[in-house]
């Protein structure tokens, strides 16, 4: 899809708003196995065309109740232990860090590159699971 987007698409194409239903069953599925529901969101939203604040408020929107969702998951399984909070902990700052920079960065970026952006993160991504898949194997 990334590549796609990035090198194919001629034109801009919208989905139909029901589709929310499958990319959100898929998005809920990566997000309880992998902790990595985003991309299927962030597919939806620029498949919808959404803005540069529709995009970044929708996806707070989601992130907050998933990962709630999911970390209740975690530590009724036990997969959420007193080491992996520890590290959550210590990583935190950082966090905090990376939002104070993230939203900077995002101001910077103008409307009409955005989109572009999302792709490019979205390929590397791409790119990091198979390396890593493969290298596992």
């Amino acid at each position: 899809m990334a590549v796609y987007n990035l090198w194919l698409k001629k034109e801009a194409h919208s989905i139909h708003p029901n589709w929310s239903y499958v990319f959100g069953f898929f998005a809920g599925i990566l997000g309880g196995a992998f902790n990595t529901g985003g991309p299927p969101i962030v597919l939806f939203g620029t498949l919808r065309g959404w803005t540069q604040m529709q995009f970044v408020s929708t996806l707070q929107g989601y992130f907050l109740p998933s990962d709630l969702f999911i970390l209740a998951g975690q530590l009724i399984s036990g997969i959420l232990t007193k080491t992996v909070f520890k590290y959550y902990l210590l990583c935190l700052p950082f966090t905090l860090l990376a939002m104070v920079l993230g939203k900077y960065i995002r101001k910077q970026i103008p409307p009409g590159k955005f989109n572009r952006y999302i792709f490019i993160l979205l390929l590397a991504i791409g790119i990091l699971f198979l390396i890593r898949s493969v290298l596992s194997a």
